[in-house]
């Protein structure tokens, strides 16, 4: 767990909302619809300094396995 009070990176917004879109749109399918939720949740987490970046880039690394363009562009959305 991250302690509180670390200010964190920011990230460029608009990379970063095309980004959620792009992983929003790839898993709209029935089978695959609860990959975006729970990518948001991971997110939310880091954001709420429940996880750390370690954490969060291990988590969808496993999410998003299969879609090797997503890793590599999440790897440019990290702070």
């Amino acid at each position: 767990m991250q302690e509180t009070g670390v200010k964190k990176p920011t990230v460029d917004i608009k990379y970063a909302a095309k980004f959620v879109r792009k992983v929003e749109t790839r898993f709209q399918r029935v089978q695959q619809c609860h990959v975006y939720p729970l990518f948001l949740d991971i997110l939310k987490s880091y954001t709420e300094n429940k996880k750390s970046l370690d954490d969060v880039i291990m988590e969808v690394n496993f999410l998003f396995i299969g879609h090797d363009d997503l890793i590599d562009d999440f790897t440019n959305f990290l702070p």
